[in-house]
């Protein structure tokens, strides 16, 4: 009785610290103890918060059909995927069946498997687009709908591709962006093609073209907001692109993929008429951060994008200390606990001049804080997760399904990265607030999975709405187990 009691009040004093909760736990996944996943992908519904578990297990994919309370409804076991189309770019759901998008491993060629809960039914079916010289960009969900992004050979024209009404191929909607005068790094006419699929600097290297997508309710590492070139993804249907490359300015391309509508404006950067600087941007509604460094000077702008208003600005010079700061200078290793303290501005000042430069924003559901974070790339992180020169990334070291369709993971997996950062509390117009910054969900997340030893096997993170959830392969008690933070 005293042994259980103790177990009991060890399991609500984690909950109490972590603030998780468990909710769900598959039994047996697996009956042979040796076999473990090498995969799982959430397949979120968020019209009514229901949503599909796949497991992968070699060849094999076992889907669990969940209701909002992640009980199990239904369960379906399929014995062979399609190898010929490896990567899972998106997917949509209507009402007992779902049909997930496939790609080649160009993403040049599809097809759709479509599941069906009330049949047990697995279908594929090849699709008849093809998009030859058309570079694949990136995926967006919203309302249900499922959209992909390409761009025309050498031109701007992004191609956006929806699915027809019975979901047996796409619809191809070309919008033109050729009236917008974007600009290269060094301020010539530029083609959107050559922004999105040309490195600048000495390298002289194509990009990966696998565009990183940022959701602002994720909390972002600030050698992940370094990228040059974003992609944010708005659940009300439209996308934004933000081309830092020139340090002069920011160059933002918003589309409106339900109206098919597209706009363009550039934002003056700080030091805009200095030279040898390293600048970047971050945007979260309607407002752009701004970070610039010069040799003895670092300045960040908050701004109203649609109007280019400063709505406050912080200048810190070389020698001084950080007023607009709740942390000393960190100079992170890899790891929560392997972090190291800098004194002065002007270490944090020489460490960026050498690379990117980042500045991220994040707000804490039902809080009115924001936490900002600038800082830079400390060093090249050899954890898998290597940033390519003058801001590319190589997504394939992670998985292509993570960066398309669970931004949240991405972002979870790159937020303990090599860089040196300062963090701050501010209030809606950024003025600066004093206390602690608090715990975000990652770092909650990161504690419990040293804690318990979390197993990298079918390990996955995932948000609905506000709440961020755990998923992972108990390998000893032949359990899949999810936990809500």
């Amino acid at each position: 009785m005293k042994l259980f009691t103790i177990n009991i009040l060890l399991f609500l004093l984690s909950t109490f610290i972590y603030g998780q909760e468990q909710v769900l736990s598959i039994k047996d996944v697996f009956k042979n103890r040796i076999i473990k996943p090498d995969d799982a992908i959430p397949l979120v519904d968020r019209e009514n918060g229901n949503m599909v578990l796949l497991i992968f297990d070699g060849k094999n994919i076992q889907s669990y059909w969940l209701n909002s309370d992640f009980e199990i409804i239904k369960a379906i076991n399929v014995k062979e995927r399609d190898r010929k189309y490896p990567e899972i770019m998106g997917y949509v759901f209507e009402g007992k069946n779902y049909d997930i998008l496939l790609a080649n491993k160009k993403r040049t060629r599809f097809a759709v498997a479509s599941f069906d809960f009330d049949t047990s039914g697995v279908e594929y079916k090849e699709l008849d687009t093809e998009l030859g010289k058309e570079k694949f960009l990136q995926t967006s969900n919203f309302e249900n709908n499922f959209c992909f992004l390409s761009i025309s050979h050498k031109s701007s024209i992004i191609n956006a591709y929806k699915f027809d009404n019975q979901r047996k191929n796409f619809i191809k909607i070309p919008l033109d962006l050729s009236s917008f005068q974007s600009m290269d790094f060094r301020g010539n006419t530029s083609s959107f093609f050559k922004l999105l699929t040309e490195n600048v600097g000495f390298y002289g290297l194509e990009k990966n073209v696998d565009l990183v997508k940022f959701e602002t309710e994720n909390p972002h590492s600030v050698e992940m907001a370094s990228t040059l070139t974003k992609y944010f993804d708005y659940e009300d249907g439209t996308v934004t692109f933000t081309f830092d490359e020139n340090y002069d300015f920011t160059q933002i391309l918003n589309l409106n993929l339900k109206e098919y509508t597209s706009e363009f404006r550039i934002i003056p950067k700080p030091y805009s008429e200095s030279k040898n600087k390293r600048t970047n941007s971050f945007i979260k509604g309607d407002t752009i951060a701004m970070v610039g460094v010069i040799k003895d000077q670092l300045k960040l702008q908050f701004k109203k994008i649609n109007t280019g208003e400063t709505i406050r600005e912080y200048t810190f010079n070389s020698g001084e200390s950080v007023s607009f700061s709740n942390t000393d200078i960190i100079q992170t290793g890899g790891t929560f606990n392997n972090n190291r303290s800098l004194d002065r501005i002007d270490q944090l000042i020489r460490k960026v001049r050498k690379d990117n430069v980042g500045i991220s924003l994040y707000r804490n559901k039902n809080s009115s804080e924001q936490v900002v974070s600038f800082g830079g790339i400390q060093e090249k992180n050899n954890s898998g997760f290597a940033y390519m020169p003058m801001g590319g990334i190589p997504v394939a070291t992670i998985g292509a399904v993570t960066v398309f369709i669970n931004p949240a993971y991405f972002a979870y997996e790159n937020y303990t990265t090599k860089a040196i950062e300062i963090k701050a509390l501010a209030d809606a117009d950024f003025n600066h607030m004093e206390g602690e910054i608090p715990e975000n969900p990652f770092e909650r997340i990161k504690i419990f999975e040293e804690q318990n030893k979390v197993s990298p096997a079918g390990k996955t993170i995932f948000r609905i709405e506000k709440n961020y959830f755990l998923g992972y392969y108990d390998y000893w008690e032949r359990e899949y187990k999810i936990h809500k933070f």
